[in-house]
C-alpha cells in the first residue's frame, strides 16, 4: 500500500457529491488513490445513469516518482452465449429531445462486472485507508439521499424508458408520485447503502465467488441473462503499462491497447500537433473548432481502421497498429483547419495530492440494462 499523503490536492470530475467524497479523503490523510477510490463509490450513487458498481473501467495511476500503471477493471464478455430466443434483450429509444437513439437492454445486455473487483485490486496495491472508510461519503449519500440537479433529471428523463421498463430500478428512480424523479427531487438509496457497507467488510467475493454472485447467475438462467460462475470466477483485473505519446512538450500517458479509448486520444493529439494555437486563444472560437474537427476525423479513422468492427484480440491488434500508421495520421491531420461527436454512458474523476500521487479513473456502465443485481440496488450495466 502506497502511504498517506498530505491533506492538500486538486480534484476534477462530474459531480459535487463526488468531489465531496474524495475531498473528505483527502483533508482525513489519504492518498490521492484512496480519494479516487472513495469517488468511485460515490460516483456509483450520484451518478447512476453513467457509473455503477455493475459496470466497468480503467484507472491510471502514477504513484510520485514511479513510473505509471493502467488498472483495466472494464467489463468481460460471457463465455457461452445462450440462443436469441432465451434471451432478455429489448431494444429501446432514449430521448435527447432533438434526436433519439436506440439502445439495448434486458439481462441479455449484461457483461460481467469489473467495478468491485477493480475497486479493490487498486486498493490492495495503491491505498492507505480502510475500504470501510473509503465508502463512508458513498454509504451516507446513498442513505441520505441528494437534490437532482437540472442535469441529473435530464440523464434520468433520456434514459426513462430503461429505468423505468423493470421493477428494480423502477423503484429507485420514481417519486412517491409514482413518476420520474425530476429537478430538485431528493434521490435516496437504502438498499445500495447497505450493500455499500456490506461490501466494504467483507470484500469482492462477494460477487466473484459468493451470495452476490450466486443471485445474480440464478437471476440470469431464470431471466434471460447469459453471466454464469464461471464468467465470475475467471474475471481478472489486468495491470498494463500506458500508451504514451509526447505532445507540445509534454508526456502523455493513457489507455493502452486492447482498448481503443487511449489509442483515439493519441491519434487526435497527432492531428493538432502542428496547429499554431497562442496560449491565451484556449477556448477561443477556433480552439473549440479545432478540436470539434480532430474528433470528427478521429471518429472516422476509427470506422477506417476497422476498430468499430473488431473481434477477439487479434483483430483488435490490427486494428490498433492500422490506426498508428504515420501515413494514416499524416492523411487525416491534412484535413485539419479546413467539423463533434459524442461519448455515452461514462463518468470521469482525476485526483492528485500534495504528494505528487495521480489518479485518472473513467467509469462507465453503458446507460445500464434496466435490472439490479438482486438484494443490493446495484445497476447492472448493458454492455
Amino acid at each position: 500500500m502506497a502511504t498517506k499523503g498530505p491533506a492538500t490536492g486538486a480534484i476534477a470530475c462530474g459531480h459535487p457529491a463526488v468531489a465531496a467524497a474524495a475531498r473528505e479523503i483527502l483533508e482525513s490523510g489519504g492518498n490521492a488513490f484512496d480519494a479516487a477510490l472513495a469517488a468511485l463509490c460515490a460516483a456509483s450513487v450520484a451518478e447512476p445513469v453513467l457509473a455503477s458498481l455493475g459496470g466497468g473501467g480503467f484507472l491510471l495511476a502514477r504513484e510520485a516518482g514511479e513510473e505509471p500503471w493502467l488498472y483495466d477493471f472494464f467489463v468481460d464478455t460471457p463465455r457461452q452465449k445462450r440462443p436469441a430466443e432465451e434471451l432478455s434483450f429489448h431494444a429501446v429509444l432514449a430521448d435527447f429531445g432533438t434526436a433519439t437513439q436506440e439502445f439495448h437492454i434486458g439481462l441479455g445486455a449484461a457483461a460481467v462486472p469489473g467495478a468491485i473487483k477493480g475497486l479493490f485490486a487498486v486498493h490492495r496495491d495503491l491505498a492507505s485507508l480502510p475500504m470501510e472508510r473509503l465508502a463512508a461519503p458513498a454509504v451516507r449519500l446513498a442513505r441520505d439521499g441528494f437534490e437532482l440537479r437540472p442535469v441529473d433529471a435530464f440523464l434520468l428523463g433520456v434514459v426513462e424508458a430503461i429505468v423505468c421498463r423493470h421493477a428494480d430500478t423502477r423503484q429507485i428512480f420514481r417519486g412517491p408520485d409514482g413518476g420520474l424523479l425530476k429537478q430538485g427531487d431528493t434521490l435516496r438509496q437504502p438498499e445500495l447503502a447497505e450493500a455499500l457497507e456490506t461490501l466494504a467488510r467483507k470484500g469482492e467475493s462477494l460477487l466473484y465467488c459468493g451470495p452476490w454472485g450466486a443471485r445474480l447467475v440464478e437471476l440470469c438462467r431464470a431471466e434471460g441473462g447469459q453471466l454464469s460462475e464461471e464468467d465470475l470466477a475467471a474475471y481478472t483485473v489486468e495491470r498494463r503499462r500506458p500508451l504514451t505519446q509526447s505532445y507540445r512538450g509534454a508526456t502523455l500517458a493513457t489507455n493502452p491497447p486492447p482498448s481503443t479509448g487511449g489509442l483515439l486520444i493519441s491519434f487526435g493529439l497527432a492531428l493538432l500537433a502542428e496547429e499554431r494555437l497562442a496560449p491565451e486563444a484556449f477556448g477561443s472560437p477556433r480552439h473549440l473548432r479545432l478540436l470539434g474537427e480532430a474528433m470528427a476525423l478521429t471518429e472516422r479513422a476509427r470506422r477506417e481502421s476497422g476498430l468499430n468492427e473488431a473481434e477477439g484480440a487479434d483483430q483488435a491488434e490490427a486494428a490498433a497498429a492500422r490506426l498508428l500508421e504515420p501515413e494514416l495520421r499524416r492523411r487525416y491531420a491534412k484535413e485539419i483547419g479546413h467539423r463533434p461527436t459524442t461519448a455515452r454512458g461514462t463518468t470521469h474523476i482525476s485526483v492528485i495530492d500534495g504528494a505528487g500521487n495521480l489518479a485518472a479513473l473513467t467509469l462507465s456502465n453503458g446507460e445500464g440494462c434496466g435490472r439490479c443485481l438482486p438484494g443490493t440496488g446495484i445497476i447492472l450495466n448493458n454492455m
